[in-house]
């Protein structure tokens, strides 16, 4: 089974992928933490709607940098190679500077841009989503060696990080070993798929086996995000969507 993952190829076109967009994330686990690395101008136009989080924030500079974040509603659903999904060309992605990430991604903390295998994590403008009216929600792709994808970081009323989590991506540098996808609901929840291919898939044709873990969590008004049950697991036979780069299970 050979997947050509579009992600994985970026630094053919571009030399700012110099590390061929070190795949994957840190973290096999749901939450995590991060940081990426610089390039493209940055357009900081938008508009805020009075009284939402960004609005109430005493913090400037941080709500100057999230509103380099295209606004989205909740409900809101994040899937590999849909059209909010990120496209390695010069036009349609902006990455964010190394020395702003550590800031604003990484709480100061400078050893978190590094990726364990050597490098630096790369991070990507994306998405911004108020949530409980409380709570600025960044949604931001971050290029690493294990699960590359799109994590979610979530802000105060001062534009402090609270807590974060991995939503949606990949995770293998030429097949695909394991992805994630996700929903948002409008009431603070989360529903998060994981599906991760046997071990002996390379090679064989379709379907794939494949255990897939359903977890669902709940982010409260402080911040806070917590399983609300255990996780489900099924096995289930997978198919490859070529366009899309994805593995799904069919209905």
């Amino acid at each position: 089974m050979v997947f050509v993952i579009a992600l994985f190829v970026v630094n053919c076109n571009e030399n700012h992928t110099q590390n061929q967009e070190n795949k994957r994330t840190t973290d096999s686990s749901d939450l995590v933490k991060n940081d990426s690395q610089s390039i493209h101008s940055i357009d900081t136009s938008g508009t805020i709607n009075s009284g939402s989080p960004l609005e109430l924030t005493s913090n400037s500079t941080f709500k100057k940098f999230s509103l380099n974040f295209s606004k989205r509603n909740l409900p809101y659903e994040l899937q590999i190679g849909d059209s909010d999904w990120i496209k390695f060309t010069p036009s349609d992605f902006k990455e964010i500077h190394r020395d702003t990430a550590i800031k604003y991604l990484c709480e100061n903390d400078t050893k978190k841009v590094l990726d364990p295998k050597g490098g630096y994590y790369r991070y990507y403008y994306g998405y911004r989503i108020a949530i409980h009216d409380t709570l600025v929600g960044l949604l931001y792709f971050r290029s690493s060696s294990e699960y590359s994808g799109y994590i979610l970081s979530l802000f105060g009323e001062k534009g402090k990080l609270l807590n974060e989590i991995f939503l949606a991506g990949t995770k293998g540098e030429y097949n695909i070993e394991a992805q994630k996808e996700s929903k948002l609901y409008e009431d603070g929840s989360i529903e998060i798929k994981e599906i991760v291919l046997s071990k002996d898939a390379v090679g064989k044709s379709e379907p794939y086996d494949a255990k897939i873990r359903t977890t669902r969590y709940e982010i409260s008004a402080s911040g806070k995000i917590k399983p609300t049950q255990d996780s489900t697991i099924v096995s289930k036979s997978v198919f490859q969507d070529k366009d899309r780069y994805r593995v799904y299970e069919k209905k």
